[in-house]
């Protein structure tokens, strides 16, 4: 199964690339929503870098494991991970359309390796278009809030 949505954020490429990769406020906001989870490694993140998961999904709790399977900035974020017989990646592409318009391009894919998986993929696969809505819907919400946060930090440094 496979999403996709594309939306276009009003900051230049280079903030959105620093918001992309502000991976403390991604592990944070997981945390908030009932993952435990775990960063495997020291300092800065980049390719390689891993983390451990206890997901909860349909009341059941489901071992992940993901890592950075590319970081090429500004422009190539690609996440991979697996659990519980399911391997799934997250791409971001991102494209600067002009000085201060950048595209984000983002692709989730999931797919059962084991039988016991299918059963978890069956509703989403149902779902796909609710889920296709909501995809969309979060990313409007995720680029709306990067353009008040850059246009926060640009009014706060021209007032100093």
């Amino acid at each position: 199964m496979e999403l996709t949505t594309t939306e276009h954020v009003a900051i230049p490429i280079e903030a959105v690339w620093a918001e992309a990769t502000n991976f403390a406020q991604f592990e944070a906001g997981l945390i908030k929503r009932g993952v435990a989870l775990e960063r495997k490694g020291d300092g800065d993140a980049g390719e390689g870098t891993a983390w451990e998961a206890v997901v909860p999904v349909s009341g059941r709790k489901l071992n992940a494991k993901a890592h950075i399977a590319r970081m090429e900035a500004p422009n190539e974020l690609r996440f991979e991970g697996s659990g519980t017989g399911i391997e799934g990646h997250v791409a971001a592409r991102l494209t600067s359309l002009d000085a201060n318009t950048t595209q984000i391009d983002m692709t989730i894919g999931l797919q059962a390796k084991a039988m016991g998986a299918q059963v978890i993929l069956q509703p989403l696969r149902l779902a796909k278009k609710k889920l296709q809505k909501q995809l969309n819907t979060q990313m409007g919400r995720i680029a709306r809030g990067m353009e008040e946060r850059y246009a926060a930090a640009r009014d706060a440094a021209d007032q100093a």
